[in-house]
């Protein structure tokens, strides 16, 4: 009845034209009724009919800061984990996806020095080194912050965001948007709507050798690395790149309010 459309908190619908390709939003715009602000689980929404489920290490918080939504995950940098299990929709195969969200970095995170990096959000195993499907991560290079895609194909790795060298890609200590899409055969990475870089003549599907979603925590480099910053409507897109088949850059997303609850949820 209400296909292509996102059911808002007052009952109204707002249009949505990829609705029926999104398999992950996180976190939603409200808390599910009698629970408090610090239950990340709570916050975890998704548009598949298939549930799906979260754990929690150490003590994330949600915050009233996010982009859009009024909430966001707030990483310490220190031992903060958020990861969703396991599930078909994470298999893209040969389709088109896309991979968005916000991030904020707080200027005194770690991996504001030099060489040196911290995870997103990947598919992989979170304690055994560089080790994935796809992962979104940002690190700096020459004292340049950068925001970086690699994933991996037939067991061919592609990097993407590693050759923009000498420019600034974000800034700390405020709201950024970054999208990862495949188009066909080209894997795109675009930040604050700012195309970045691609990998072209892509074939075959998509390794799915791993099975969490991970947020927070990744070894890199043979070093454990903790995210310390926020990270809101984070979305999943399987069927779809959402953006095009384009190199231009484009207007990065506006407010589009939704509940749906279908994660369970439970802290380690």
């Amino acid at each position: 009845e209400h296909a292509g459309t996102i059911k808002k908190i007052d009952g109204t619908y707002n249009t949505d034209s990829n609705a029926a390709n999104l398999k992950l939003a996180i976190p939603g715009n409200i808390l599910a009724a009698g629970t408090n602000n610090t239950d990340v689980s709570d916050q975890v929404t998704n548009s598949s009919s298939s549930e799906k489920s979260i754990s929690i290490t150490s003590s994330p918080a949600v915050t009233d800061s996010g982009k859009y939504y009024g909430k966001s995950i707030k990483f310490d940098g220190s031992d903060d984990m958020v990861v969703v299990s396991d599930h078909a929709d994470w298999t893209f195969g040969d389709s088109d996806f896309c991979i968005e969200g916000w991030f904020y970095v707080d200027s005194g995170s770690s991996a504001s020095n030099t060489n040196s990096w911290a995870p997103l959000i990947f598919r992989g195993t979170s304690s055994d080194n560089n080790i994935y499907d796809w992962r979104l991560y940002w690190g700096t290079t020459s004292g340049y912050r950068q925001v970086y895609f690699d994933c991996t194909f037939g067991g061919s790795q592609k990097y993407l965001g590693d050759v923009v060298e000498n420019v600034h890609d974000f800034e700390f200590d405020t709201w950024n948007h970054v999208a990862a899409t495949r188009h066909g055969s080209t894997v795109r990475l675009y930040v604050n709507g700012k195309f970045i870089d691609k990998e072209t003549s892509i074939s075959g599907d998509m390794d799915d050798d791993y099975n969490d979603l991970i947020m927070g925590k990744e070894k890199i480099a043979n070093l454990q690395r903790y995210f310390m910053g926020q990270l809101s409507d984070i979305r999943i897109y399987k069927g779809t790149s959402k953006y095009g088949d384009t190199d231009n850059d484009f207007v990065i997303p506006q407010r589009t309010d939704f509940t749906v609850n279908n994660l369970t949820g439970d802290n380690d």
